[in-house]
């Protein structure tokens, strides 16, 4: 698949942001989103709506590092929220998503590397 880097990083930052949505823990026997995370919530917004971006716009190869790292954050991040969480509560949907998401991206940044030749502009 020629596109499969972008389809990668976009999806993986469309659900870097669906995850916040979701229930993220228990307390109290309410559900905790990731949009209770307080300054964390808009630091996943942009890293999420930048991967978008960055899927959308596709030019550089070394746009596809920053994919990695960004995958690589929301993977050592959400596991160690996972691990925070397990402490006290079970671990909900919404950071197992951010788990995938982290995944996905780091997958369209590695695809990226592999497939783009570097464009000089």
């Amino acid at each position: 698949m020629k596109d499969l880097q972008r389809y990668l990083t976009m999806a993986g930052g469309a659900l870097i942001i669906i995850a916040l949505f979701l229930p993220f823990t228990e307390l109290l026997g309410q559900p905790v989103s990731g949009l209770k995370l307080q300054g964390a919530t808009k630091f996943y917004l942009v890293l999420g709506a930048g991967m978008i971006l960055l899927g959308y716009l596709d030019k550089k190869k070394s746009y596809y590092y920053t994919a990695i790292a960004v995958g690589v954050l929301v993977i050592l991040l959400s596991m160690k929220y996972q691990s925070d969480v397990k402490k006290f509560s079970t671990v909900g949907i919404g950071l197992w998503i951010l788990l995938l998401s982290g995944m996905i991206t780091l997958a369209g940044g590695i695809t990226g590397i592999r497939n783009k030749k570097e464009v000089t502009t």
